[in-house]
């Protein structure tokens, strides 16, 4: 996950503008990631999530000081909700599931 913070960092990273003593987050967007392993380690609801450019991990909840708001087709739930559902889908396809973990595996070497 490192490597993927370091690849994006133009993305989520703010600007520190010294002569007003604060850092501008404008057209940044914040990242937030976990692993298979952190989930079963800490569970969807614990400290899984690492914020990218922050130095320790959270649950999701505290990954951000803003109540976002997730609009799914016919349904108004918020982030954790939604992600809380998800996690708890099996899996469909253990084939497909491994192919993508492999992909993405590779992709961080």
């Amino acid at each position: 996950m490192a490597r993927v913070a370091d690849l994006t960092r133009h993305h989520w990273q703010g600007r520190w503008h010294p002569e007003g003593g604060y850092h501008s987050y404008d057209r940044c967007i914040p990242i937030v990631a976990t692993t298979l392993e952190e989930l079963r380690a800490h569970g969807p609801a614990g400290p899984a999530f690492w914020r990218f450019g922050r130095d320790h991990r959270q649950p999701i909840r505290k990954t951000s000081d803003k109540e976002y708001r997730l609009t799914v087709p016919g349904e108004d739930i918020g982030m954790y909700e939604y992600w809380l559902q998800k996690l708890k889908e099996p899996v469909r396809d253990a084939a497909v599931y491994q192919r993508m973990r492999d992909q993405l595996v590779a992709a961080m070497r």
